[in-house]
């Protein structure tokens, strides 16, 4: 949320997309400091465009 305000979205707007969100069936992922910096190695060594996309790599760093 601090990321949409500090572009200036007004407050309605993120809370229409969260709910949205919400609404979506899906799991939540914990992410701990482990699993990010892991996220990021694999993105590093195996992203870009047409490659691992960066939020995969957390889904990936989880397993």
């Amino acid at each position: 949320m601090l990321g949409f305000r500090s572009k200036g979205v007004d407050t309605d707007v993120i809370i229409d997309l969260l709910e949205k969100w919400a609404s979506i069936p899906h799991e939540i992922l914990p992410v701990t400091s482990e699993i990010a910096i892991d996220a990021l190695n694999l993105y590093r060594m195996y992203g870009g465009p047409r490659k691992l996309h960066y939020f995969d790599t957390f889904h990936v760093a989880k397993s």
